[in-house]
């Protein structure tokens, strides 16, 4: 009985893996089109979403037959997990109740990194997974041959076929898989991105190789010249691949911060007596209508863009978004709209710490309390998306989450930060070049959170979490072989 119940445990574990991967790859390739998958159920007045689904089977598998795992888990850390449900469960509650379903939407911001918990939990167990690995291995070198991948997420995927590769102990199987993944690699998708992205892989780049050096073997003359030729590697690259305006922009910041001081300057004498209105039962999403037959539409360069949260990461490409591996020199839009785009983040950022200040949020502002921006409705900025949705995005994750949260919301990016830093430490230490890349493509999205919505979008944030709990995962396995510890 034991014997048939352990087996049914283990399909059920190895069933729910399966899922979550399934979705994983939906999210990357379909991107906002697969996440906008929903049920309505009619006693409901919102919709049910894919990335709600699957948490909840996930729940349900888990309470049901992986109880036992959390005994893996410390008390306290299990009594700081029940309050923080409580905190979610309250805020969302309180949240609807006022101001309607919106406030589910800013819940899933608090409730995603559960993916990362319920993976590591999953997959912790002393098994097996070598054929899930082949099966992901295979998948990417596919979808990169047909270039399925969405673009922002072809660096990431990249860092995780290395991390297969690293796990096989041939030499001449590393060789021969690495040559695979490398020919069928859309190299261009690696840096012709939005300046978010770019910025984020950029900084991914500059960790991987700096973590290399420190854990090679190899003498120091060979490092510092595999380091230099990696590092005008990437920079060609960029150079090379890369939107020349977009890159300009990120070299010469300080035009944005003038567009910003300019604009500043007409809307002084009337911020302070701006009244902000806010309505209840406001939009939750806008649903995807960005692309049309085989044509890609650039956002309107008329108005800086508001409430693109999907469209900012959806805009990652424009033209080579068609062919990943056209040469050309890619010109996107004008260095004017960039900086506008900038200096509307600046002022978005500038009226959520000045509206947070004012009040004392001690606990936040409620979910679903709609974010507006006193600076753009006088500017009348993307006037077309904040007077249809009734809010804009932060734009900024770990902004947005003190926002909702305050104390709290300050305390969970501490927590995260920190479990972050002791997992780089520890691949350091340990010299493990697969625990460097899987930190590598956590940091490469925990950058890119400065300036988009990163952790609210299921697209990015389930994904995200989901690494965040295999590299846990992996570091719990490290930590078991070389220090003999749980």
């Amino acid at each position: 009985m034991n014997l048939l119940k352990s087996a049914k445990c283990d399909f059920l574990e190895r069933a729910t893996v399966w899922l979550i991967g399934g979705v994983f790859f939906a999210y990357i390739i379909f991107n906002s089109y697969f996440a906008e998958i929903n049920i309505k159920l009619k006693f409901l007045e919102f919709p049910v979403f894919i990335g709600e689904i699957l948490l909840l089977i996930c729940l349900v598998v888990f309470l049901f037959y992986f109880r036992k795992n959390l005994s893996k888990m410390s008390r306290p850390v299990l009594a700081a997990g029940i309050i923080y449900a409580v905190f979610i469960l309250l805020k969302a509650g309180l949240g609807y109740w006022q101001w309607g379903p919106l406030a589910f939407r800013h819940a899933a911001l608090f409730y995603y990194p559960i993916f990362s918990l319920l993976i590591y939990l999953f997959v912790s167990e002393p098994r097996s997974y070598y054929l899930e690995m082949i099966i992901v291995f295979v998948a990417i070198v596919m979808l990169f041959f047909i270039r399925a991948i969405h673009p922002p997420w072809v660096y990431s995927c990249f860092l995780l076929g290395l991390c297969i590769v690293s796990q096989f102990k041939s030499g001449k199987t590393k060789m021969a898989l690495l040559a695979v993944l490398c020919l069928v690699l859309p190299v261009n998708s690696l840096f012709n991105l939005s300046r978010t992205i770019m910025v984020g892989n950029m900084v991914s780049m500059i960790f991987i190789l700096s973590g290399f050096f420190v854990i090679s073997q190899l003498k120091t003359p060979i490092k510092v010249f595999m380091m230099f030729v990696g590092v005008i590697t990437m920079l060609f690259g960029f150079l090379h691949y890369a939107d020349r305006n977009a890159v300009q922009t990120i070299l010469n910041s300080n035009k944005a911060f003038d567009v910003y001081s300019e604009n500043n300057a007409k809307l002084e004498a009337v911020r302070s007596s701006y009244i902000i209105t806010r309505e209840r039962n406001t939009k939750i999403y806008n649903p995807n209508s960005l692309v049309i037959g085989d044509i890609i539409r650039e956002p309107s360069e008329s108005n800086a863009n508001s409430n693109a949260d999907e469209n900012d990461i959806n805009h990652a490409l424009v033209e080579n978004s068609i062919h990943p591996d056209a040469p050309s020199i890619r010109t996107g839009r004008s260095v004017e709209t960039a900086n506008i785009n900038s200096a509307f983040r600046l002022f978005i950022w500038r009226d959520i710490a000045e509206e947070f200040c004012l009040n004392k949020s001690v606990f936040g502002f409620h979910f679903g309390y709609p974010l507006k921006s006193k600076s753009l409705e006088i500017l009348g900025w993307a006037e077309n998306e904040w007077t249809r949705d009734g809010w804009i995005s932060a734009h900024n994750s770990y902004l947005h989450i003190i926002y909702r949260a305050g104390l709290v919301g300050i305390g969970i990016i501490i927590v995260i930060f920190s479990i972050y830093c002791q997992l780089v430490i520890f691949f350091l230490k340990i010299k493990s070049l697969t625990g460097i890349l899987l930190c590598g493509i956590i940091l490469s999205w925990l950058v890119s959170a400065n300036f988009l919505p990163i952790l609210e979008l299921p697209y990015t944030a389930i994904p995200i979490w989901c690494v965040f709990g295999i590299t846990f995962a992996y570091y719990q396995q490290k930590k078991h072989f070389f220090c003999g510890i749980n």
